[in-house]
């Protein structure tokens, strides 16, 4: 909801996938009201997501999102784990 947000973290799980589908979206009201970040190779790469936008990254990628504006965030997250059937 309004004012919501994700600290920064990464998955420790014994998954190698992490997703994130985003359903809804709060208003555009905050300066980057719900941006999803990430830090890759020591850069802060940020992402402004609409709804259907779907998000794949490795798991130990550290990522949070700012505070969101007025809304509901609607968002289905599911980490994958990768299982290669090559013998």
């Amino acid at each position: 909801y309004e004012n919501g947000f994700h600290r920064i973290h990464k998955h420790n799980t014994n998954r190698d996938i992490a997703s994130v589908l985003y359903m809804k979206t709060s208003q555009n009201t905050f300066n980057k009201p719900g941006t999803f970040y990430a830090v890759v190779n020591k850069t802060i790469e940020e992402i402004s997501p609409k709804p259907g936008d779907l998000l794949i990254f490795p798991v130990d990628i550290l990522h949070g999102t700012y505070p969101q504006g007025p809304g509901v965030r609607q968002t289905l997250n599911i980490d994958f784990k990768v299982i290669s059937n090559e013998q």
